[in-house]
């Protein structure tokens, strides 16, 4: 049984996942889909990922940039990036 759900994106992703999904010839809704279904779930790893998915190139360099920081929070990260600003900016 499917259920909705809403999400909020900016309009230019909306409007860009509209073409593709219309190049495609599918709705917004079965890409939505197939990006949760290819997409490792802790919770689930049974799941298998699709080999011709291509990788993002930007994720694929960068991607485990910040593993270092996850035991951070918020408040401490915004604090060190401010730290390293006027550490470098310093007159």
């Amino acid at each position: 049984m499917k259920k909705k759900l809403t999400l909020f994106l900016d309009e230019p992703l909306i409007a860009k996942m509209k073409s593709l999904a219309q190049t495609k010839g599918t709705s917004i809704s079965l890409l939505v889909e197939q990006i949760f279904v290819e997409q490792p779930i802790t919770l689930d790893s049974s799941m298998p990922k699709n080999p011709h998915l291509e990788e993002d190139p930007f994720i694929t360099k960068f991607g485990g940039l910040l593993k270092q920081y996850n035991q951070y929070s918020d408040a401490e990260l915004k604090s060190m990036s401010m730290e390293m600003r006027l550490t470098r900016h310093a007159v």
